[in-house]
């Protein structure tokens, strides 16, 4: 990764702002993916957040709070794409 050199009050006009600031975006997106995996939107390869869930399957039921169970939540960083597995599934 490469360093940005420090910034300087006449640093350009706004639309080098907004671009640097989007180019700063970007690269904490991937600076926060966990790993690189197919995303079926983007058709390829990408950056991911993945994080682990408890997730309430069915809050209607009278004993709810017994039917949490984990789930793996994927987010592609490029589009937003989540895609959600149940862990416990055979």
């Amino acid at each position: 990764m490469k360093a940005k050199p420090p910034r300087t009050p006449d640093d350009g006009n706004a639309r080098n702002e907004n671009e640097n600031a989007k180019a700063t975006r970007n690269e904490n997106d991937e600076q926060q993916a966990d790993r690189t995996e197919e995303c079926p939107t983007c058709v390829a390869e990408t950056p991911h957040r993945v994080t682990i869930e408890i997730r309430t399957e069915n809050e209607q039921a009278k004993h709810s709070s017994f039917s949490r169970e984990p789930y793996r939540v994927s987010v592609c960083v490029e589009c937003g794409e989540e895609t959600v597995r149940r862990m416990n599934d055979a």
